[in-house]
């Protein structure tokens, strides 16, 4: 997605393959997931280049969530911001729960109601 990071956060091999690769059509779910060490039993999509699923084939994102919440118990959308992209509120279409992490000295109420609806 924009400004991705959470591979950084993790022990895994910096192949290029990720999800912009799954929604380009040019790799597989198998060959783009990997597993962590720690913690055990979790598997990272790692998306490696700033891109935006607002701008990838709306079919193929609707397609790999619906094969990913089949696949694993617990699938985790770290998402860009919610105020000012249109990723989020795409991605949260494939969501059957969504938290909303903010700081409580940067954002006012009407932000966070923006953000919540």
């Amino acid at each position: 997605m924009r400004r991705p990071g959470l591979a950084a956060n993790f022990t895994v091999a910096s192949t290029g393959i990720g999800l912009s690769s799954i929604l380009a059509g040019s790799a597989t779910i198998q060959q783009a997931v990997q597993s962590v060490s720690e913690p055990p039993g979790l598997f990272i999509l790692p998306c490696w280049t700033d891109s935006t699923i607002a701008h990838s084939d709306s079919h193929a994102a609707i397609n790999l969530m619906r094969t990913l919440s089949e696949g694993y118990d617990i699938v985790i959308i770290d998402s860009p911001p919610a105020l000012g992209l249109a990723d989020s509120t795409l991605l949260a279409k494939f969501a059957d729960a969504i938290g909303l992490v903010l700081s409580y000295t940067e954002f006012n109420k009407a932000q966070v109601r923006r953000a919540k609806n």
